[in-house]
């Protein structure tokens, strides 16, 4: 197969070949025609390479990262000959598609829309803030737009007095306009803070075990607290795989990770107000939201420590209670999936 990308570029790349993950969804596997003798203590029993340790990352065995090059060029296999492209799944697993990895440099290099768009940056806060200050929707606001550039490229311009979005996927260009949205869950604030009554018993009764048997902290969140929160983050994520086993949700969770590391880095000129809660000295939950609009705070992240009952109705009832100024609360959607709609649905949204 042609090679698609010039040789300086992947010479030069920082992408390829590293995993976040030990068991990561996208490392390399091998046919069974391409599984050599020389390979199989290498290769599990389903042909993926078997990742091994390598600083705070994953490498694939036969990278060598000192010289950034692979040690089996000639024999790597399909999977690795198709790069930037790869074959997946829809989110529904009903079609095998061929897609466009844009981690890539050079693939993302190659994207750029003809006319007159811009790539989206920090500097364009203020427009989109601006344009979508009463918005009732988390998917027109910027803080949603941004902390997604690491895992897609976003484009915009304004014409007519009316903002146009790209979003860069599977080696496309897409209207944002057009993809598909999913519904939105809208509480009533003083509600969330409160937990009066049968509706809320179960949380309530959860958030007074926490408040009984732990000794914690909560505080605002600080940059100097990205490293543990980040180490939070990877515990919950294997919680999280091992008890759903949806493949859709894990790679949600994947993508979620450089979404979560924009937010820790510049949540200031972002705006976000961010909590933790130490226990013992240890963050064991972390949570960050927005202002939506002048009635309407949006609840962008909250990650917990699963060992510790009660601790995700502690820390969510506790940054309620601080929102005064707002009426509503927006967890914004389930992504299709059936456990998160479950988790949504309990906190009784007006909507």
């Amino acid at each position: 197969m042609k090679n698609l990308i010039p040789k300086e570029f992947c010479l030069a790349c920082d992408v390829c070949c590293r995993f976040l993950e030990e068991r990561s969804l996208l490392r390399p596997i091998f046919l069974k025609e391409e599984r050599r003798d020389e390979f199989k203590d290498l290769l599990d029993s389903e042909g993926h390479v078997i990742l091994k340790k390598y600083n705070s990352l994953y490498i694939c065995p036969f990278f060598l990262p000192e010289k950034n090059i692979c040690s089996i060029y000639e024999q790597r296999p399909i999977d690795c000959r198709l790069y930037p492209f790869i074959i997946t799944y829809n989110e529904n697993k009903g079609k095998t598609m061929l897609c466009l990895d844009t981690t890539c440099p050079y693939a993302k290099d190659k994207m750029a829309p003809q006319g007159d768009y811009e790539k989206l940056c920090i500097r364009d806060k203020k427009i989109f803030d601006e344009e979508f200050k009463d918005s009732e929707s988390f998917y027109y606001s910027f803080v949603n737009f941004y902390i997604w550039k690491g895992m897609t490229d976003i484009w915009w311009r304004k014409t007519n007095g009316k903002i146009d979005i790209l979003l860069g996927q599977g080696g496309n260009l897409i209207e944002f306009d057009k993809i598909k949205k999913y519904k939105e869950y809208i509480y009533l604030r003083e509600e969330l803070s409160e937990l009066k009554g049968g509706r809320f018993k179960h949380k309530r009764s959860s958030f007074n075990f926490f408040v009984k048997n732990y000794n914690y902290a909560y505080l605002p969140y600080e940059a100097k607290m990205k490293g543990e929160c980040l180490k939070l983050f990877s515990k919950w994520a294997q919680d999280r795989k091992q008890k759903y086993k949806d493949l859709y949700y894990h790679r949600l969770i994947d993508d979620s990770l450089s979404a979560q590391k924009i937010a820790m880095e510049e949540f200031e000129e972002l705006g976000l107000i961010g909590r933790v809660v130490k226990i013992e000295g240890v963050i064991s939950a972390y949570t960050f939201g927005y202002q939506l609009n002048k009635e309407t705070f949006c609840i962008l992240f909250e990650i917990t420590d699963l060992k510790f009952k009660g601790l995700s109705q502690f820390i969510f009832r506790e940054f309620c209670k601080e929102l005064t100024k707002y009426k509503y609360i927006n967890l914004m959607d389930d992504s299709g999936l059936e456990n998160l709609r479950r988790v949504k649905k309990s906190y009784r949204p007006i909507n």
